[in-house]
């Protein structure tokens, strides 16, 4: 995610994610992108905190992502038992397609505990 403002009070926002859903209009490749120009931003809105830690999309079919680099995740069902231990990928993402569809809690390197929404 990138967020900018412009010169005449404006503000540009632009992302990518690795779906191939074709949420925008059309399937061009393994990844959807998007630029927004917002006009007329108010400096009356509290700042944005990136450093946050997430996981997204929440809920999610079959890939999730960190908003921050962790390596090791532990998926936890909603009942309290461990499901896997598992390492995340370069682009720090993981495959959760061998899940079956409930709620679930993830804990992620030294982050909160978060609770995620399997599709």
């Amino acid at each position: 995610l990138y967020i900018s403002s412009t010169s005449d009070n404006n503000c540009i926002v632009s992302g990518f994610t690795y779906s191939t859903d074709g949420d925008v209009i059309g399937n061009h490749g393994n990844k959807d992108m998007w630029f927004v120009k917002l006009n007329g931003v108010s400096s009356n809105v509290n700042e944005i905190t990136l450093d946050k830690f997430y996981v997204y999309p929440n809920p999610s079919k079959n890939i999730i992502f960190f908003s921050q680099e962790v390596a090791l995740v532990t998926i936890t069902n909603i009942t309290g038992k461990q499901i896997s231990i598992r390492q995340t990928t370069e682009n720090n993402s993981l495959d959760i397609s061998y899940l079956e569809p409930g709620i679930y809690f993830i804990k992620a390197d030294d982050h909160e505990m978060l609770k995620w929404v399997k599709e």
